[in-house]
């Protein structure tokens, strides 16, 4: 008795994962791109690219600098190739 019990749930777990499976769903993942280039003693170039969902959003993505970061030139952003840049 105890035998057929065991097999019984052996087989019952795999079906239940294999039925599970089916219903599970996974987040997008499209990861964004930071690139840094030094251009200077104490300049860099910054690049940050977002990945786009459609021709007008963007994914909710931002990157925060330490507060000793200035700008100095004024940021650009546009939508390309499927990426806010």
């Amino acid at each position: 008795m105890i035998r057929f019990r065991c097999l019984t749930i052996a087989g019952a777990f795999p079906l239940s994962l294999l039925l599970l499976a089916g219903a599970a769903r996974a987040h997008e993942l499209r990861p964004a791109y930071l690139e840094l280039r030094q251009v200077g003693p104490e300049t860099y170039d910054l690049l940050w690219k977002v990945p786009a969902r459609g021709e007008d959003q963007r994914l909710a993505l931002y990157l925060r600098l330490p507060e000793e970061c200035r700008h100095v030139a004024p940021p650009g952003a546009r939508m390309l190739a499927g990426a806010y840049v």
